[in-house]
C-alpha cells in the first residue's frame, strides 16, 4: 500500500486547529500589508501560500507583492487575485520607488567622517532627542559660511597689501538670459570672488562701465592695483582713459580680455 504525504500546510500528527494557531502566530510577527493576503506554511516565515491561487512561494513581502500585482518581477503572477487587492499593492509598489529619491541620505553622505560623528552624538543622548528643524540647520550653516568667507576675504587683502593684486571683469549670460558681470581679483594667493552685477536692464555704456569699476576700485584700494582685465569691447577701452584720469598711478592702455597697467 502506497502511504499518502500529508498536504503542505499541514504537519503529520497535527490536528487541523494547532496548525492554524501556527500559521496565524507566525503570520502576526510579519507586519507587512501584504502579509494578509497569503499563509505562512508550516511555520516556515519564508515559506507563503497565497490566499488566492494557493499556490507556495518562498519570497519576501517585496516579491510577494510582485506576485499581488502581477507583474512577473522574479515572481509568477497570481492569476486569481481580485481587482482591489491588486490596485493596492500596485499603490504601495508605486510609493516605496518615489520615496528613495526624496527622502533618502546618499550612499557618499553616510560614509562621511561628519555623519558618523552625528550618529555617535545622537545615540549618547539617548532616546527622546529631537532634530533641529531644517530652518534652524539650514540659518546656523549658512551664517558659519558668510563669517568664513569673510575671514578668507580679509587674508587676501593683506596679501594685496603685501604684493598687489589684479581687477578682473567678465561678462557672461545665464540661463535665463541675463547679463551679468562679475568681478574677481587675483593675487599671489590666488583668485577670490568679490560681486557680481545684473546689468541686463543697464545700458553698458562707458559711464556705467566706468562706475561699476570705480566701484571696485574703492572696495580692493588703489594703491593695491597692479592690472585690470577687462573686456576688449569698445566702451571698455573707452573707460580705461576714464580710470587713467582719476587715478594717476595707472597708466597704459586697456589690452585683450585688455590689461591695464
Amino acid at each position: 500500500m502506497t502511504s499518502q504525504s500529508p498536504p503542505i500546510g499541514s504537519g503529520a500528527g497535527t490536528s487541523a486547529s494547532g496548525q492554524n494557531k501556527k500559521r496565524k502566530n507566525a503570520l502576526d510577527s510579519r507586519t507587512d500589508v501584504s502579509w494578509k493576503h497569503g499563509h505562512v506554511v508550516d511555520g516556515d516565515s519564508r515559506k507563503v501560500e497565497c490566499k488566492y491561487c494557493k499556490k507556495i512561494y518562498t519570497v519576501g513581502a517585496y516579491r510577494f507583492k510582485h506576485h499581488l500585482v502581477c507583474t512577473s518581477n522574479n515572481v509568477e503572477p497570481c492569476v486569481s487575485v481580485p481587482d482591489d487587492v491588486k490596485k493596492e499593492m500596485l499603490t504601495i509598489l508605486v510609493k516605496s520607488t518615489e520615496r528613495p529619491s526624496k527622502e533618502n541620505l546618499s550612499g557618499v553622505g553616510v560614509h562621511g567622517e561628519t555623519d558618523k560623528e552625528m550618529c555617535e552624538l545622537i545615540a549618547k543622548h539617548g532616546p527622546g532627542f529631537k532634530p533641529p528643524t531644517f530652518h534652524k540647520v539650514r540659518e546656523k550653516f549658512l551664517k558659519q559660511e558668510v563669517e568664513e568667507t569673510k575671514n578668507l576675504l580679509e587674508q587676501h587683502k593683506l596679501e594685496w597689501k603685501k604684493k598687489g593684486c589684479t581687477i578682473m571683469s567678465d561678462g557672461w549670460t545665464d540661463r535665463k538670459r541675463r547679463s551679468i558681470v562679475n568681478f574677481l581679483v587675483n593675487s599671489p594667493k590666488g583668485t577670490v570672488f568679490l560681486s557680481s552685477k545684473d546689468v541686463s536692464d543697464v545700458s553698458k555704456t562707458t559711464e556705467k562701465v566706468f562706475e561699476m569699476l570705480d566701484e571696485i576700485f574703492e572696495q580692493v584700494g588703489e594703491e593695491n592695483v597692479v592690472q585690470v582685465i577687462t573686456d576688449n569691447a569698445a566702451n571698455y577701452k573707452a573707460t580705461g582713459e576714464l580710470l587713467m584720469a582719476k587715478r594717476k598711478r595707472l597708466f597704459g592702455p586697456l589690452v585683450q580680455h585688455t590689461v591695464l597697467i
